[in-house]
């Protein structure tokens, strides 16, 4: 990093503002004319990165937090394969909330939803126009988008530069207000140069398993994304790369697709049946 980045503690320094630029220029020129001096001890660039929670830390945040029985919370959240979710911060007061309410936390697919609702909610209040089944759609179709074009972002009202996902086009009768309140909500990560994107792509992807879902229960629509998912190539049926990673969630909303990824596509779905999502059988009922 410092024979890329060079660096020095004088030129660093801004004790005085008259400094002589010409001289400034001369201890560069020496850095680099000595560089290969081993002799010499150049100052370090230090680099620091906010790690995530590890399982210490996860438990001195719930007991800060006031926690009800925290050995039991943290053993669910070992149980439930959580702890990564449990790493982040703002994702943990999450995780803290639910348990709070119930003393329980149930499986992956019921905790992400209630997330949801709450971050949603949370918005709702901002607007009166607002509501949460209505943000609700809107991140569903923000989520599919993703899924189908592969652009991670999504750009907000005050941008118009960048090729993120134009929410403007895919909400047209949003007002600027509700479009900001909803990609401002806490699903969305902080924004980054105009833009922003899903804090977590299993939250992405269930929402655009949500999608789906609601538009599979019309039989008109059926057909047209069955043939998304299910791709014909070189005569023979495959699944989609884009779309692949929602079934999932997708298999849990929806019988028929259910069964035929369970019977043709069962390695696709190792992840179901790992965390405990899928409403399959126990060994000992076959």
């Amino acid at each position: 990093m410092e024979a890329l980045l060079p660096f020095t503690a004088a030129l660093a320094s801004r004790e005085a503002e008259d400094i002589d630029h010409s001289e400034a220029r001369e201890v560069v020129a020496a850095h680099y004319a000595s560089k290969d001096n081993e002799d010499e001890t150049l100052p370090v660039l230090h680099l620091y990165q906010l790690s995530s929670l590890d399982t210490q830390d996860i438990e001195v945040f719930a007991q800060y937090s006031g926690v009800l029985e925290p050995p039991i919370f943290l053993e669910e959240l070992e149980r439930l394969n959580l702890l990564a979710l449990a790493a982040l911060p703002f994702d943990l007061q999450d995780l803290i909330g639910c348990w709070n309410a119930d003393l329980q936390l149930t499986n992956r697919l019921t905790i992400l939803q209630q997330s949801i609702a709450r971050q949603l909610d949370q918005a709702a209040r901002e607007l009166p126009t607002l509501t949460r089944s209505r943000l609700g759609e809107g991140a569903e179709l923000l989520a599919i988008a993703v899924a189908l074009t592969g652009r991670s972002s999504v750009r907000l009202p005050s941008s118009a530069v960048g090729t993120a996902i134009n929410a403007d086009i895919l909400l047209p009768k949003w007002t600027a207000a509700e479009r900001q309140a909803l990609l401002t909500c806490g699903i969305f990560g902080e924004p980054v140069y105009g833009e922003v994107r899903f804090r977590h792509r299993e939250v992405r992807e269930l929402l655009a398993a949500r999608w789906l879902s609601n538009r599979l229960n019309v039989e008109a629509n059926r057909r047209e994304i069955v043939d998304w998912i299910f791709r014909r190539q070189y005569g023979q049926t495959v699944l989609s790369n884009r779309l692949r990673p929602l079934l999932p969630w997708l298999i849990l909303f929806d019988e028929r697709i259910r069964d035929r990824v369970t019977l043709d596509y069962l390695m696709s779905c190792w992840k179901v049946a790992t965390l405990r999502y899928c409403p399959w059988p126990r060994e000992s009922e076959h």
